[in-house]
C-alpha cells in the first residue's frame, strides 16, 4: 500500500519536500492508516506531520474514546497532536448534521492549517469512496462535473492544498496494511445503520449490484471515473478561455453578452454560466440542473428576472446577462470630507478646492461652483423622491427615469453614490451629472473639485 500511496504523491505532486502536513485523523480504518502511512514516508519526504481531531460529541462516550485513541496514535508515532472540541449532538436532521459537520470540518482544517504554516492537509479518501460518490451523484441527478467523483486534490484556502494519498487504494488493501502493521482502529457505529444514503449504498445497494449484475462493478466504476475525469478536464479547460473571453466583472456582479452566450455548445454554455456564478458567490452550493435550464431559456428574451440560491439574482437587461448578489448596494448618508477623502459602498469620493477646468476630464470628475451649494456635502444611495436637473437641460427629471434614458439596470442603481448638500439637494449623480444649477460660469470665483474613484 505504500508504494500505492508514493505512486499517488508523485502522479498529482501532492507533497512538497520539507512541507507541515496537517493530518485530519478520526481514528477509524482509513485515516489511521493515512496517518500511519505518512508518518513512515515522513522521512524520504522530510515532512514535518501534525495531527488534528474534530471531537463532534455525536455519539457521547465513543467520541471521547475516538479522540483519546488518536492521541495515544500520534504518542505512538511522536507526532503533534490536536483537539478540536464541536457540540453537534442536538442536531435534528441526520443530513443537515452531516453537512453541518463537513462544513465545520473544513473550516477547521483551513484555521488550523494556517497557524502551523502547514502546506497541506491530507484527509483519507480512497478508492471506494470514489465508487460510492459516484453512485451517490448519479441517484441526486448529477451532470458529469458531479459524477467525477472526488478529486484528487483541491484548493482549501488560500496557499493550502486538501489532498487525498489513499485516494487509489481500496479499502481491503487498507485493512490488510493496518493488520500487517499491527495496528487497531476505531469502528464507528454509525456507519453500520442506513440513516444516510452513503451508508445505505455501502450496505445495501453495491453488495446487490456486484451479486446480481456485475461482480467487477468497482473496476468498471473506476474505469468511468477517469473517462470522467478526463474529458471535464478537457471541457473545463475549453470552458475557461470562453469565460475569460466573455466576462465582464464589476463589484459583486458578473456579466455576459447574451448572444455571444447563444453560440456556446450547451455544454460549454452550462460551465460558464457555473463560473459566472462562482465568481459572484464564492461557491455553487444549492444550484441544479434546473438553474442552469432557467438561464438558458433567459438568454432569448429581451428582459427577465430569477433568483438563484446563495443570494444570486439573474436578469437579463439590453442585451446582457447580469448575475449578482442581491444584497449590499444601498448606502446610508454619510458626510464628505471637504477637503478629503470618503469612502461610500464600492467607491471612494475626492473632495478638494480647485480650479476652472480647462478641458473636460470626464464623468469621475465634478466641478461645482461652491457658492451655489450649501455645506456641508453628503453622500448617499438614491431616494424615491429625488429629482434633480441634468447639465444642460432644463427642469427637474427624476433620478430614476435619468437611469431609464441611461438604460442602467436596475441593480446597479442603488449603488450610484448620490452627493447632496445640505439642504437635501442633488448636486452630483456620481459618474454621470451634475445638477445644472450648480456649474461653474464666467463668474465662478471658487471652485469645489470631486472625483469618483473605485475603492
Amino acid at each position: 500500500m505504500l508504494e500505492a500511496i508514493k505512486k499517488t504523491i508523485k502522479k498529482y505532486s501532492m507533497l512538497p519536500h520539507g512541507a507541515t502536513v496537517l493530518a485530519g485523523v478520526s481514528g477509524g480504518p482509513d485515516s489511521t492508516a493515512l496517518l500511519a502511512a505518512l508518518s513512515m514516508l515522513s522521512k524520504e519526504f522530510e515532512l514535518k506531520l501534525r495531527v488534528v481531531h474534530i471531537n463532534y460529541h455525536l455519539r457521547g462516550a465513543e467520541s471521547d474514546g475516538d479522540q483519546k485513541f488518536v492521541e495515544n496514535l500520534c504518542r505512538r508515532f511522536r507526532v503533534p497532536f490536536e483537539a478540536v472540541q464541536a457540540d453537534f449532538s442536538r442536531g435534528k436532521k441526520s443530513g443537515s448534521i452531516q453537512d453541518a459537520a463537513r462544513n465545520f470540518r473544513y473550516m477547521v482544517f483551513s484555521v488550523k492549517a494556517s497557524e502551523a504554516k502547514a502546506a497541506c492537509v491530507a484527509v483519507a479518501h480512497n478508492r471506494d469512496d470514489q465508487v460510492e460518490t459516484m453512485l451517490m451523484r448519479f441517484l441526486r441527478g448529477s451532470g458529469t462535473v458531479g459524477l467525477a467523483g472526488i478529486p484528487p486534490f483541491r484548493e482549501l484556502s488560500r496557499g493550502v492544498r486538501l489532498i487525498r494519498p489513499l485516494i487509489d487504494v481500496r479499502r481491503t488493501d487498507i485493512d490488510q496494511f493496518l493488520a500487517e502493521k499491527k495496528l487497531k482502529a476505531r469502528q464507528d457505529s454509525s456507519n453500520k445503520k442506513e440513516l444516510y444514503l452513503r451508508n445505505k449504498i455501502r450496505l445495501k445497494l453495491l453488495p446487490l449490484v456486484k451479486r446480481e449484475y456485475n461482480r467487477g462493478f468497482d473496476e468498471a466504476a473506476i474505469r468511468l471515473l477517469h473517462i470522467l475525469n478526463e474529458e471535464n478536464s478537457f471541457l473545463a479547460e475549453a470552458a475557461g478561455k470562453a469565460f475569460n473571453r466573455l466576462k465582464v466583472l464589476a463589484e459583486g456582479c458578473c456579466s455576459f453578452s447574451c448572444s455571444k452566450l447563444n453560440f456556446l455548445h450547451p455544454a460549454l454554455l452550462k460551465r460558464v454560466l457555473r463560473a459566472g456564478i462562482e465568481q459572484v458567490k464564492g461557491d455553487l452550493t444549492g444550484l441544479e440542473f434546473r438553474h442552469f435550464e432557467k438561464l438558458s431559456e433567459m438568454l432569448s428574451l429581451v428582459r427577465g428576472k430569477t433568483d438563484l440560491p446563495g443570494n444570486v439574482a439573474a436578469q437579463v437587461h439590453s442585451g446582457r446577462l447580469y448575475l449578482r448578489l442581491k444584497n449590499g448596494a444601498k448606502q446610508g448618508l454619510v458626510p464628505l470630507a471637504f477637503p478629503g477623502i470618503t469612502r461610500t459602498g464600492k467607491f471612494k469620493i475626492k473632495a478638494a478646492s480647485g480650479k476652472t477646468p480647462s478641458v473636460f476630464k470626464g464623468p469621475s470628475h465634478a466641478f461645482l461652483d461652491l457658492k451655489k451649494v450649501n455645506l456641508p456635502l453628503c453622500v448617499r444611495s438614491r431616494r424615491p423622491a429625488d429629482r434633480f436637473t441634468p447639465l444642460g437641460m432644463k427642469g427637474k427629471k427624476k433620478i430614476q427615469d435619468f437611469f431609464v434614458d441611461l438604460k442602467l439596470p436596475d441593480f446597479e442603481r442603488d449603488s450610484v453614490p448620490v452627493v447632496v448638500d445640505s439642504s437635501g439637494k442633488v448636486v452630483w449623480v456620481a459618474g454621470y451629472r451634475i445638477d445644472d444649477t450648480v456649474k461653474i460660469t464666467r463668474n465662478t470665483e471658487e471652485v469645489i473639485h470631486l472625483v469618483l474613484l473605485k475603492s
